[in-house]
């Protein structure tokens, strides 16, 4: 029907037309559209499964109009929402209100139902939105119209197909023009200042004072197109380091930008995003609009160039694949034949990268590391700046730590990606995926708790190590220090394809591992101290047990020993009337220095695949306060990574208490009680057993004496050592002739350490001239020891084991 008040005159005048025509040229609004008769003659009887499909949908009716009920004040909100939007300025269609609140309330994506339904939605949206422009064309020329009566139906001209349009923005950062951020149809002229030294003013005729608004008065507008302006020739340089006014962004580096205006075309570029499609900016119209040369459609053209074949989306972007096509696509197939060469250049290094993209790198530390890219490039005074994500490990979660990479400088011509210091994985060579790949496993792998040997550099150059065993335990590592690793608290857009965090019960999600730490933390049991380990370094543990099959030592003693350890690690234990308690297994060992005490420690360890823990006495200290700090500190760690604790040389704590020495009595007693709670294997040594505690009786196990030496046990130790040296492929030795020699070696007064200290010293003294290590060597040592222990008799008038009879002491 006629528009109310309109005139004779302005009935003979057309609507406005616009140029070219679309699929439907034309519309009658009549009960016999086209459209209508379409639907009516699709529809077919009923079968049984349709009905049961009515069925369902009046099902899912009903819960529908349910939540409804919850959600009206909700609905209200969001209506008042678009008039709000509508009297500040922001023109909201029709159209894009139906689309808006269908797709909120009914769940349902009305451009994605199926091609005919989409076909006549997308058809009847653009419909919604002529008709509306027309009302507002009408509305604007009736102050001057006249009423009119109906005629019937009115045939209504349909508007353009859809289009792009070029628009024009000032950029200005002189402080007294004042104008940048504005926007134009036209664009700018130069009119000359006044004074001579100032730059020229840009001015434009035709302003737009709200692109917003602007577009929605232009229903087949797609996108818009901005070039931008700068008042000042060098403005462009100047603007990277000179902040511009509140209201306006930096020029771009081609100066030119990308605005969607349209919703469909927006929905269109959604359905096939990888990543977000526009740069994170705390700046409104940075953070809608894409810079030339638009990074997001070159890598998505392909599959907007699909989705444009058929669908609702066809229309809307053929105007943009046009635009690419004469703009940028010669420069988009030189980019992609240049990188499947596996170059690249100055000019194309941005189109290089994408948001999700897994990166290689070198720390400062020269390790290869991974991350993922979080956002587009950034071209800053250093370099190209590449910002993103790394995982962090807090011994229970893999979570988000930042990470960044740096490109200083990119050829002109041409160079190879794999040799940029940030280069995309795709690119890298395939040794460095697979360290990468291997060294993650490796890392996770390690996630709870891993005993390992260690043989190289720490991660700080500090210290070497040759196959040094490490308890990593990152949990307790972090438990012992702050963490002062940060993690990422932003929430990731839509298109961010990783988790938040991974637990370390689940599954990694693919390629994750190429994300792991470099570094992993490690306690040296030796040293005592946490040592920050490179995770490629790392290897497996190589237990030793033929340490525990040379130990010389009474057979049915050692049968005892093994059988204890092995019921100890793999039974139950009997648990004590007290919960806790009595469940760990002592052992002391005591008798001379140098008969295999502490390695009978060592090799009970090895047999048992467990870690050991050795504390002495200067270890823990005197203060009664502090030794039980400390021996509280060393029994969690014990019981925590499963260790056989060594308690070397504990003659300290095991003296008996007197009523004259308070301060060792509080050291005796507070051994005691932790001594009664400890659940692992604990082994004591001592050498003056005579003056024992009557209370640590009960509490060991099993107390095994070791006698002094005889010269049966020393030519076995004699023995154990050859055997060691020619197992060793890194030894010379004259063997046939030290074996030779192996009784008179065994005559010599010595214990084990003596023994294995000659050895030592034998062998530097060889490596010193250059010689095999033969019979001299080791004569010569020994002769110099036999002379000290000589003097040393004939000074205290007896032996060491003379004394310590004398004494009581064992």
């Amino acid at each position: 029907m006629p528009y109310p008040g309109a005139s004779q005159r302005n009935k003979r005048r057309r609507l406005p037309q616009f140029p070219g025509t679309s699929p439907f040229s034309s519309f009658k609004a009549s009960k016999n559209s086209k459209w209508r008769r379409k639907l009516q003659a699709q529809r077919q009887p009923s079968t049984e499964a349709r009905r049961e499909d009515i069925d369902a949908r009046n099902i899912e009716q009903v819960n529908f109009h349910s939540n409804l009920h919850g959600n009206e004040e909700r609905k209200t909100v969001d209506l008042q929402t678009i008039e709000e939007q509508q009297d500040s300025g922001h023109d909201v269609s029709l159209a894009e209100s139906l689309a808006l609140i269908t797709e909120r309330y009914l769940g349902v994506d009305i451009l994605d139902q199926g091609r005919e339904v989409s076909t006549f939605v997308s058809y009847l949206l653009d419909t919604i939105e002529i008709l509306q422009s027309q009302a507002r064309f009408r509305a604007a020329d009736s102050s001057d119209s006249d009423s009119d009566s109906d005629s019937g139906s009115v045939e209504v001209a349909v508007s353009q197909p859809p289009y792009f349009q070029t628009v024009h923005r000032l950029i200005c950062a002189v402080g007294d023009h004042h104008h940048s951020g504005k926007l134009s149809e036209d664009e700018p002229v130069a009119r000359k200042t006044k004074s001579a030294g100032d730059a020229d003013r840009l001015e434009a005729k035709r302003e737009i004072n709200n692109l917003e608004a602007w577009a929605g008065n232009r229903p087949s507008l797609c996108f818009v197109v901005i070039r931008e302006h700068c008042c000042s020739p060098n403005q462009r340089n100047d603007n990277q380091r000179r902040e511009m006014p509140n209201n306006s962004v930096n020029p771009s580096s081609r100066l030119e930008r990308l605005r969607v205006v349209s919703p469909i075309l927006q929905k269109a570029l959604q359905k096939v995003a990888e990543f977000q499609i526009y740069p994170k900016s705390e700046h409104y119209e940075a953070a809608i609009e894409m810079e030339a040369p638009y990074l997001f459609l070159f890598h998505h053209r392909k599959s907007l160039a699909t989705l444009a074949e058929t669908g609702p989306y066809q229309e809307v972007l053929l105007p943009l694949m046009n635009f690419l096509e004469e703009s940028y696509e010669a420069e988009y197939t030189e980019a992609e034949q240049m990188f499947a060469q596996g170059h690249v250049n100055a000019h194309h290094i941005h189109k290089l990268f994408k948001p999700n993209q897994i990166l290689l790198k070198k720390d400062r530390g020269n390790r290869s590391l991974a991350f993922v890219l979080k956002d587009y490039s950034q071209a800053t005074e250093d370099g190209i700046m590449l910002k993103g994500w790394k995982w962090h490990y807090d011994g229970n979660d893999l979570k988000r730590t930042h990470e960044t990479g740096l490109i200083r400088s990119v050829a002109e011509e041409r160079a190879d990606i794999r040799d940029l210091s940030v280069h995309p994985v795709e690119f890298a060579r395939e040794e460095d995926v697979q360290m990468l790949t291997q060294r993650g496993n490796k890392f996770w792998s390690m996630r709870d708790q891993a005993y390992t040997c260690y043989t190289g550099w720490d991660s700080g150059s500090k210290h070497h190590y040759a196959s040094a065993r490490f308890m990593v335990d990152t949990a307790t590592y972090h438990m012992m220090h702050t963490d002062l690793t940060s993690s990422l608290s932003e929430m990731p857009s839509q298109y961010d394809p990783w988790p938040m965090k991974v637990n370390r019960r689940e599954d990694l999600p693919h390629k994750a591992e190429m994300l792991m730490p470099a570094i992993v933390h490690g306690f040296n049991l030796q040293q005592k101290k946490w040592v920050s380990l490179n995770v490629e370094n790392t290897h497996p543990v190589d237990w030793n047990h033929k340490a525990f099959q040379r130990l010389v030592l009474d057979k049915k003693i050692k049968e005892m020993i093994h059988a204890l350890v092995n019921v100890q690690t793999s039974a139950k234990k009997m648990d004590d009337i007290i919960t806790g308690k009595g469940n760990g297994l002592i052992i002391l060992l005591h008798g001379s220095p140098g008969t295999g005490k502490t390695l009978t420690a060592e090799s009970v360890a090895e047999i048992a695949e467990k870690p050991l823990y050795r504390v002495t006495c200067g270890d823990i200290g005197t203060e009664a306060r502090d030794v039980e700090k400390y021996l509280e500190t060393v029994m969690y760690l014990g019981k925590t990574w499963d260790c056989v604790l060594l308690l070397d040389e504990a003659d300290v704590f095991l003296e008996e208490r007197t009523m004259a020495d308070l301060q060792r009595n509080s050291l005796v007693s507070v051994f005691l009680r932790l001594l009664e709670y400890y659940e692992g294997i604990l082994i004591l040594t001592s050498n003056r057993v005579g003056s024992f505690d009557e209370a640590f009786k009960s509490r060991i196990q099993v107390a095994i004496h070791y006698d002094n030496l005889t010269k049966m046990s020393r030519k076995a130790i004699w023995q154990n050592f050859f055997d060691m040296i020619e197992e060793s492929v890194e030894e010379d030795a004259n063997m046939p002739e030290l074996e030779r020699r192996l009784d008179q070696l065994a005559s010599e007064e010595m214990n084990g350490r003596q023994i294995r200290n000659a050895l030592l010293t034998a062998r530097q003294l060889a490596k010193d001239r250059k010689e095999r290590l033969d019979w001299e060597h080791l004569s010569q040592v020994i002769k110099t020891s036999a002379t000290f222990n000589k003097y040393l008799k004939a000074v205290r008038g007896h032996t060491d084991e003379q004394w310590a009879r004398g004494e009581s002491l064992r």
